[in-house]
């Protein structure tokens, strides 16, 4: 063959360069889109991965409160049950009303008087009860639900709760509790009250013993304690309250909204709300915002022997922050190798 001619059929070295190189391209970008969905795939399973721990952690704080609560809940409940059934206060009372003593009406003045033996053996037994049990006080309503005595001689606020809730136990006949309400004009006066209707005798109604609980005592460290550091966990306690989430206790980026808080259960993406109207199945993880519409996720669960809800949530972007150091760690060791 003609030399000549065999060079024009394949053409100059620039031109075999040309027509190749799409050749030696592609495997290249296959390459490079191989590398990039594995990388992805990567992200997305260590992504995956600390999302499950993360969920399988709050669902087991989440319990543990749950139990914490309940059983304190249960025990304050328990300390009025047994009041309920004391004949023998029942008994010391009748005899107190009996003998016409004029403070009854006058809580503090019944305290501070010293002329009645029984009124002032009344008091100290609330006073004794209230100590051992840690109550932040307890008081001694009479058969038409108005205060009669004292175990602390404090300023008293009759509020619409506690006074419902007391004539309600006493027409009854059993124990009940007032929930978390606002005790005074301070937005920081909070009470859960338990209410004991003592026995009846002679065919009429009894008194009532209120012991008292102060929540930001006892209820609110409980929940608020948190088992590892964290920027922005929290554990919420919340109720239905008509068509809004009341919020119950203080939040991490409102310490003041106890009872004062109040989001529409109808706001789609709200956690809480999510919770209340059942749009997620009891202990399952719940994802939208919380209530400062930041991005975050947990775990909700019923309290029981309540009408609350505790949520336990992080914030999204604490969530994933972990797999993104991770994977930034790999990075920067394997352009180190």
């Amino acid at each position: 063959m003609n030399f000549k001619r065999f060079l024009r059929r394949i053409g100059t070295p620039a031109a075999i360069g040309s027509s190749l190189r799409p050749l030696l391209t592609w495997p290249f970008l296959l390459l490079a889109a191989v590398i990039v969905a594995l990388t992805l795939a990567g992200m997305r399973y260590t992504f995956h991965q600390q999302k499950d721990k993360e969920i399988a952690r709050f669902q087991a704080i989440a319990d543990l409160k749950v139990s914490q609560i309940a059983a304190w809940f249960e025990e304050r409940h328990g300390d009025a049950q047994l009041l309920h059934g004391s004949r023998f206060l029942a008994d010391l009372y009748q005899r107190w009303r009996s003998a016409g003593d004029p403070a009854i009406r006058d809580p503090r003045s019944a305290i501070r008087d010293p002329r009645s033996a029984i009124r002032e053996q009344l008091r100290q037994w609330l006073d004794e009860h209230r100590q051992v049990d840690r109550y932040q006080n307890a008081l001694l309503f009479d058969e038409q639900g108005e205060p009669a005595l004292m175990a602390i001689d404090a300023p008293l606020r009759v509020t619409p709760e506690l006074r419902a809730t007391v004539q309600r136990a006493i027409a009854e006949g059993r124990v009940l509790n007032t929930g978390l309400y606002r005790s005074g004009d301070d937005p920081g006066m909070l009470s859960l009250d338990f209410v004991a209707p003592l026995p009846a005798l002679s065919g009429q109604a009894g008194p009532a013993v209120v012991l008292r609980v102060d929540p930001k005592a006892a209820l609110y460290p409980m929940i608020q304690s948190w088992p590892f550091p964290s920027a922005s966990a929290e554990t919420v306690l919340f109720r239905h309250d008509g068509d809004q989430a009341l919020f119950l206790s203080p939040l991490r980026h409102q310490p003041d909204a106890a009872l004062q808080l109040r989001l529409p259960v109808a706001e789609s993406r709200l956690l809480a709300a999510q919770i209340l109207r059942g749009d997620v199945a009891p202990d399952s993880v719940v994802e939208g915002v919380d209530y400062r519409q930041a991005s975050a996720m947990g775990v909700g669960k019923a309290i029981p022997g309540t009408d609350w809800f505790l949520l336990a949530k992080l914030d999204r972007n604490e969530l994933y922050a972990p797999a993104l150091r991770d994977r930034s760690e790999e990075r920067r060791v394997g352009k180190e190798c």
